[in-house]
């Protein structure tokens, strides 16, 4: 860089000032201020023809008044001209907003669970990484791939999560709405299914109807949170690794099975059992999704075991249902399940309940509506193997979804007691099942079609 170039950011600087300081000192010497900024604007124009085109320097016509010497002195300041990179001391013009943008923006705001939602949403990473760190701590899992020390601290301390199982390593403010439910002293003293009768049954050594008569779990813990009545988590109430596997199959191949089932039918034609394509499949009263309703002719028998299965966990809670429909969802890498409400029923006097295997998920439980801030907000927690969820009372309305799975948190355990195309299919998935009650205890079909035949014949 020669020295006239390296020179002329300060000679730019020098002229800029120029004006002002001429205008100046003509006025001390006893010229009018109006003849005064004819000659400074003769002389700056004087100046930018000397300087050549491409100057950065104003025009004459542009100065300010106060680089022309005319402006009075005043309180407010005057924007000034700064050098490129200085954006300290640069006025800015107020960013202006449409009402629409405005509105759009507070209903963003205000959708509090679509938040949280997304928040879970973005940070499936994070998640996974927190709960295979909880899941080794505690003796759960084994992964080697788990990264340890420092990496594995920073790769937690953000997430916000309610872990039942390690409610010692929960936020505070999540772990103090939690409430401990007591369970009834005669659910933990029941007999149950043993090991050998749940590898007969795995094997098919065993029909459905002797099934029903079999005990599977034994709930010893249960809790709620305050704010939600009626919500209650079971964790893994299964009595073994080989009963939550029996249950896995029929879920993964009996129930998704056209002989007892609706599901979801794909573009190439493909509805085996254990396809990637499968999301779901619907047992009992077959929910029409178009129109989001029940119909009496689209309904196949319930399965018993698991009738009776959704029967006996509410027992302890005071609860009753009469399994009617339910509905199998069948998670893969990257699916989720947006907030929603299970309102087609009904009725919602009888709980839903909701019962998951394979990969654990987040699941958050919000109130009434997207927009429900009320404490305490949306809660998310984790779902593992085997957990059970109830919402029964007001929380039956409340909005709820699963925003990710996170992939690797399968229990090793449960992978030798499977068939290995079932095991093969679990180890990258998710599946929950939840039972629901369709009609209310005194409901009459007849009486409904009678009803809805009187309306039909009310002249509009």
């Amino acid at each position: 860089m020669s020295e006239s170039q390296s020179l002329a950011p300060l000679r730019m600087a020098a002229n800029l000032q120029r004006p002002r300081l001429l205008v100046e000192r003509r006025l001390r010497s006893g010229g009018s201020e109006a003849s005064l900024a004819d000659t400074a604007k003769s002389e700056s124009m004087e100046d930018a023809k000397r300087a050549g085109p491409g100057s950065d320097r104003p025009s004459p016509d542009k100065l300010t008044p106060e680089m022309s010497g005319t402006s009075k002195t005043s309180d407010m300041e005057t924007p000034q001209r700064v050098r490129k990179g200085d954006e300290s001391c640069r006025v800015q013009a107020p960013e202006t907003q449409t009402e629409a943008e405005t509105e759009t923006e507070n209903k963003a705001k205000e959708e509090v669970f679509r938040n949280v939602w997304k928040h879970f949403k973005r940070k499936r990473h994070e998640v996974t990484a927190y709960v295979k760190r909880m899941d080794t701590d505690s003796g759960r899992v084994e992964d080697e791939n788990v990264v340890s020390g420092q990496k594995r601290k920073r790769a937690t301390e953000e997430i916000d999560l309610l872990d039942f199982c390690n409610l010692d390593n929960s936020p505070k403010e999540l772990v103090d709405l939690v409430k401990t439910i007591e369970v009834p002293s005669f659910m933990k003293e029941k007999g149950h299914q043993n090991d050998q009768d749940a590898q007969e049954d795995v094997n098919g050594g065993k029909n459905e109807e002797v099934e029903a008569e079999e005990e599977d779990f034994c709930v010893t813990k249960a809790y709620g949170i305050e704010g939600r009545p009626g919500f209650i988590f079971v964790p893994n109430p299964f009595v073994s690794t080989r009963v939550e596997a029996k249950w896995v199959e029929r879920l993964a191949v009996d129930y998704a099975s056209g002989d007892v089932s609706e599901r979801n039918r794909t573009q190439d034609g493909e509805e085996s059992a254990l396809s990637s394509k499968l999301r779901w499949a619907t047992l009992g009263y077959h929910y029409d999704w178009s129109n989001r309703r029940y119909t009496e002719d689209r309904k196949s028998p319930f399965p018993r075991a698991l009738g009776r299965l959704a029967k006996q966990l509410v027992e302890p809670f005071a609860m009753q249902i009469e399994p009617e429909t339910a509905i199998v969802n069948y998670y893969r890498a990257g699916t989720t399940m947006g907030g929603h409400k299970d309102d087609a029923e009904w009725t919602d006097d009888a709980p839903v309940v909701s019962i998951s295997f394979g990969n654990a998920g987040v699941y958050v439980l919000g109130g009434d509506s997207q927009t429900d801030a009320r404490p305490p907000g949306p809660v998310p927690l984790i779902v593992r193997n085997g957990d059970v969820v109830i919402l029964g009372g007001p929380s039956r309305m409340n909005i709820h979804g699963v925003p990710c799975m996170m992939q690797g948190t399968l229990p090793s355990r449960l992978l030798p007691c499977l068939p290995p195309a079932v095991a093969s299919y679990l180890e990258a998935g998710r599946i929950n099942v939840n039972v629901r009650q369709v009609k209310p205890r005194t409901f009459s079909t007849q009486a409904a079609h009678a009803a809805l035949g009187a309306l039909r014949r009310v002249p509009k």
